[in-house]
């Protein structure tokens, strides 16, 4: 991250994440410079320090979320307590979403839909998809007391998409606000339109694995590839279904969720640490 960005990020969260000097200590900074000049003898040897104080609270959140290094080790590098650095994490991770949830976040609007959708036609052959979904598992350390809740399927513990790691995708999005919205027909998507070269009106959809519900705005692969019953025409729509989700995933449009990932994580290991 360049100084410029650094700074721009500092004075969005200063506001939140500022704390008052007291007559105790001085407060760890934010993001303005702080230069502390003293001098200390030693024997006949006159040493003058020079000490700079830029951004600690959001270099350290960011150190943590851009590493994942553990609290010990960064409580070491940072001379902080190991007690304060897990506090200024978490509440240096909740003004991150605070502040820039509504710019990188927002739910587009029926303009915005309706490009993603020309963009997934015209890179994938997809007309009318507006987006993908999928779990990501994010291995963890267990948190305190809480038995098997974090324990995949997969053999480790985790956390996926901020919920508990045992849970499947079609849990986790019956529970979302995601879902909701979608059942109550509020994110405004474009109403349904006709398939290029063709003359069906279909609705827009989103594109999703065999562990998501089959609805009017979900679509998934069409089952038994095991057992080699499908015809051509499924083959192909599975080929693309599938090519499209992880094409989109992985095509750098996951960090937004990766960012809401991480704070939940930071969550998680600071309240057990």
């Amino acid at each position: 991250m360049n100084p410029p960005l650094f700074d721009e990020l500092c004075s969005k969260v200063s506001t939140i994440i500022k704390r008052r000097n007291t007559n105790y200590r001085r407060a760890i900074t934010v993001g303005q410079p702080e230069y502390a000049l003293f001098t200390r003898t030693n024997s006949s040897t006159l040493m003058l320090f020079i000490c700079f104080k830029i951004g600690e609270r959001v270099a350290l959140a960011l150190r943590f979320l851009a590493t994942g290094e553990s609290m010990l080790s960064l409580s070491l590098g940072f001379r902080i307590g190991h007690s304060t650095c897990c506090v200024i994490i978490r509440e240096t991770c909740r003004a991150f979403y605070e502040v820039l949830a509504p710019d990188y976040l927002s739910a587009p609007t029926t303009d915005g839909w309706t490009s993603i959708a020309e963009d997934f036609d015209r890179f994938w052959d997809f007309p009318n998809c507006i987006g993908a979904i999928d779990g990501k598992h994010i291995r963890i350390q267990a948190p305190a007391n809480s038995g098997s809740d974090f324990y995949n399927y997969k053999g480790y513990f985790s956390t996926d998409l901020g919920a508990l790691g045992r849970e499947g995708d079609r849990g986790i999005f019956a529970s979302s606000q995601l879902y909701h919205r979608l059942e109550n027909e509020q994110l405004g998507i474009p109403p349904p339109r006709q398939l290029p070269c063709s003359d069906k009106t279909l609705p827009y959809v989103i594109v999703g694995d065999e562990g998501f519900p089959l609805r009017q705005y979900l679509m998934r692969p069409y089952p038994g590839v095991r057992y080699g019953t499908l015809s051509q025409t499924k083959k192909i729509y599975n080929y693309r279904c599938v090519f499209d989700r992880n094409s989109y995933l992985f095509d750098g449009q996951i960090s937004n969720v990766t960012a809401n990932i991480c704070c939940f994580f930071v969550d998680c290991q600071g309240q057990g640490e």
